[in-house]
């Protein structure tokens, strides 16, 4: 409802009036109210809201002493200060300034503090470019010095200075701000990383200077080795070579009927012979610094005719020593044993040899029999004068003669002890079996028949005329039909015509030699490149006897070539026939025909037997113990499987052993393939071997 103008209000009635002003009043009084109402609700507001930002100032405060305290904490762990300064006054640190510098417990420190403990060599430098820096132009630029400080407890330290420049707007007011840190530790291990490093490049300098003189010693030492072994070969050959003519004379006359004068003359030559073969051996093995495998060859022999031998011998080449020297042979001693001859005669020589020389009164060697041979060798008033070789390590004993004893008495799966009441006494035990001495037979020695049943066509390939005149009266004298050729070129002429049943052939020769005519004749097509051909030679090295097999060769011999030898050698040959080629591929023939047929015939198949058993379960305790890491294991069966490899000549598996210990066992698994592959092939061969030269012999 529209009210009246004012000036009316006053015409109206005064109930009308009144209604008019009390209606007035309400409305003034309720606009009164709400504003009463809405200014308590601001209030209220406005009262939280300053408690709210007093307990966010409480907060932050309490955050801001919080890092405060961290970052104080971390300057002081880092030895690190700040500092703030306006327009050069108002200069303000963080209390870690005063224990950089030395000044705790003084108060507030001040710009001058710090410069009084510069060290003096430093003060100008230091004043120089802080000059510098405050009269640049550009703002907000970094200053970065470092100087050496002398604190008041005489401490000399290494400051960092890092200093950055503001300008303010009006071009007249700056600030600063800045960091100092004690970099002593940090220049002191600078220092010392750097000494190291120089010694390190000097240490690097020195190693290269001695790798390379390494490596010319080395050279040296391999130039060293290859003329020593160039060295060995020739001695081995000019001493060997007229040694095969002497031991073969000899041998010649051993077989022709002679009075017994001179048979015993003669048998003392052979027996000097063979000890003089023995010692070349022998001495050929120490220079040569190697241990080969020795095969040991068992055949009957007479062991009190062995022992007279060795007595006579002593007689004839040491009469003075000889009347010190007893032997005494038990009355159990058997007619006959199956033994090395040769090796029993090189270990009984060499150890009297080796008791008289440690200056023995007297030597006593006793021959009993228990299950085996007993020796029992006492140097009287030479205590201890075979302890080294008692002690199961031929490899450590120094004295060489007594070394090579102890190999071949280990060779034949014998032992040496020293007793403890008798400490001048050696006790040699070698485990032989008895048996029958078979009947001698000139017919059965001497005649050789091929597998056809026909008298052998044998072509002798021998550049020394001495040599081949006793290699033919040794043939001739078996029933063989000879040629001869004076070099490989000849040689090979007369193999392409073919008609050979076997070929000797000697290694070292004019022309051309043994292993290159070898060669050659293998390249032939047809039959005749399959021709047994063994090896004769003067040198005796190890390396060359497989360096030769390797060639071709069916058999190897080492001058002196005993006749016994060269017999079985023929014999494999022969029985092996166009085969033996690749037979010795993998098997030595002479001496896989050695180790059965020195057995009695009931004990040979049971051998090939234990072979097969014995070669599969130590090849496969190497192929498991190779891919798991085992190098304990690997060594332990490479060693049991070498051994039984050598009874038997297999030379391929002795090969492919060879390479396998000369990796380390991380790239060992790269030669096991060859070497199961070797297993495999002599498994299948010597089968095939044992039925063609034991069964049908």
């Amino acid at each position: 409802m529209k009210e009246l103008p004012s000036t009316a209000l006053n015409d109206l009635p005064l109930d009308q009036r009144a209604e008019i002003l009390t209606r007035r009043l309400e409305r003034t009084e309720k606009a009164l109210h709400d504003a009463e109402a809405q200014l308590l609700a601001r209030m209220i507001e406005l009262d939280q809201s300053n408690r709210d930002l007093r307990s966010k100032e409480k907060n932050l405060a309490r955050r801001l002493d919080v890092e405060s305290r961290k970052l104080l904490t971390a300057q002081r762990t880092a030895r690190i200060a700040t500092f703030h300064s306006e327009n050069g006054a108002n200069f303000s640190s963080s209390e870690e300034l005063a224990a950089i510098l030395g000044l705790e417990g003084r108060g507030k420190v001040s710009p001058e503090d710090a410069a009084h403990l510069i060290h003096p060599l430093d003060l100008q430098r230091v004043f120089d470019t802080w000059e510098a820096y405050l009269a640049s132009d550009p703002s907000n630029t970094d200053h970065e010095m470092e100087h050496r400080l002398v604190r008041p407890d005489g401490q000399l330290r290494w400051l960092h200075w890092s200093v950055r420049r503001e300008i303010e707007p009006d071009g007249m007011s700056f600030t600063l701000y800045g960091s100092v840190r004690d970099v002593t530790e940090a220049r002191r291990t600078a220092r010392e990383m750097k000494a190291l490093r120089l010694r390190a490049e000097r240490r690097v300098r020195e190693l290269d200077s001695l790798t390379r003189q390494l490596e010319a010693a080395k050279l040296e030492a391999e130039r060293a080795l290859s003329a020593r072994t160039r060295f060995l070969s020739a001695i081995s050959h000019q001493l060997r070579t007229p040694l095969d003519a002497l031991s073969g004379i000899v041998g010649l006359l051993e077989e022709q009927d002679l009075p017994e004068e001179a048979a015993q003359q003669v048998r003392m030559a052979s027996y000097a012979s063979g000890q003089l073969v023995a010692l070349i051996e022998a001495l050929t093995e120490e220079a040569e610094g190697t241990s080969p495998p020795r095969v040991i060859a068992s055949m009957p022999l007479d062991l009190a005719a062995q022992l007279g031998r060795l007595h006579d011998f002593w007689k004839v080449n040491h009469p003075s020593a000889a009347k010190g020297l007893s032997v005494e042979i038990a009355p159990n001693m058997p007619a006959a044993v199956l033994g090395d001859a040769h090796g029993l005669r090189e270990i009984l020589q060499m150890l009297v040899d080796e008791a008289f020389s440690v200056g023995a009164g007297g030597v006593v060697l006793r021959a009993d029999w228990a299950d085996g041979l007993a020796l029992s060798i006492t140097a009287t008033g030479a205590d201890g004068w075979a302890d080294e070789l008692a002690a199961g390590d031929p490899a450590r004993i120094r004295q060489p003669g007594i070394r090579v004893a102890g190999r071949l008495v280990l060779a034949m799966g014998g032992r040496c002890f020293v007793p403890s009441e008798h400490p001048d006494e050696l006790v040699v035990e070698i485990p032989l079996r008895e048996c029958d001495l078979p009947p001698e037979s000139r017919e059965r020695r001497t005649v050789l028949r091929t597998a056809a049943g026909e008298a052998p066509s044998i072509l002798v390939v021998e550049d020394t005329a001495t040599n081949r005149y006793v290699m033919l009266q040794q043939l001739e004298a078996m029933g063989c039909i000879t040629e001869t050729a004076e070099n490989g070129a000849q040689a090979l002429d007369a193999a392409r015509h073919g008609g050979f049943d076997a070929i000797l052939m000697d290694v070292m020769m004019p022309v051309m030699g043994g292993e290159e005519a070898t060669r050659a004749i293998r390249s032939l097509e047809g039959p005749v490149s399959r021709t047994p051909i063994i090896g004769i030679t003067a040198h005796g090295l190890q390396e060359e006897r497989e360096r030769m097999l390797a060639a071709g060769m069916s058999a190897c011999l080492t001058k002196p070539v005993r006749r016994e030898a060269l017999r079985a050698a023929l014999l494999t040959s022969f029985a092996a026939g166009n085969s033996g080629t690749a037979a010795s591929a993998l098997i030595d023939v002479v001496a896989f025909r050695k180790a059965f047929l020195a057995l009695p015939e009931a004990y040979r198949r049971p051998l090939l037997n234990a072979v097969y058993s014995d070669i599969a379960t130590y090849g496969t305790a190497i192929s498991q113990a190779v891919k798991a890491g085992d190098e304990e294991g690997v060594r332990r069966a490479a060693h049991s499987l070498k051994g039984v490899a050598v009874n038997i000549g297999a030379v391929a598996i002795l090969e492919r052993l060879g390479d396998l210990r000369e990796r380390p066992l991380s790239s060992a698994s790269k030669t096991l393939p060859a070497l199961e592959e070797a297993i495999a092939a002599t498994l299948e061969g010597s089968g095939d071997l044992f039925a063609r030269l034991i069964e049908d012999q």
